[in-house]
């Protein structure tokens, strides 16, 4: 039933995102401005990733999600402890609503939500990594250019 639900989110999304690179690529909306950068093609499928997984916190949650699997919200809130309860809320709605996180309500005394990666979700795991592998890679990189400016100095 869950996998059905989120079958048909997926193809939602899917067919949604189609129908406006079609119309994108047919020129039909073709050098509109959406957050101050002009959609075209060159660019739409990078400003389509960041505004489904954009921002400070949807990354890291779904970095955890894959790497550490399901987890409760408590659990997630203690992960990412600069994260307000409501912007922790808010991040789940949206990441659920665009079909890259399962929320699961189990029935029973006190009620247990968790939260796990979707299939759907799983296809950024490739991004993911290769963010957190940049970003390794940029701070050994800023290390070496503050080491060497220190050396002139």
């Amino acid at each position: 039933m869950q996998d059905e639900m989120q079958n048909k989110i997926h193809d939602g999304i899917h067919d949604e995102m189609h129908g406006k690179i079609q119309g994108k690529m047919q020129g039909k909306m073709q050098g509109k401005m959406h957050d101050g950068i002009r959609d075209d093609e060159k660019t739409v499928g990078i400003l389509t990733t960041l505004r489904v997984i954009g921002g400070k916190w949807k990354p890291l949650i779904l970095f955890i999600l894959l790497q550490d699997g399901t987890k409760r919200f408590g659990e997630l809130r203690r992960l990412l402890p600069n994260i307000t309860q409501g912007m922790l809320t808010n991040q789940l709605r949206e990441l659920e609503r665009d079909g890259l996180v399962i929320r699961t309500i189990h029935q029973e005394i006190p009620p247990k939500v968790e939260y796990s990666i979707s299939d759907y979700g799983k296809s950024l795991h490739k991004i993911l990594t290769e963010m957190c592998g940049w970003g390794y890679d940029h701070l050994e990189y800023i290390q070496r250019a503050t080491s060497e400016q220190a050396a002139k100095s």
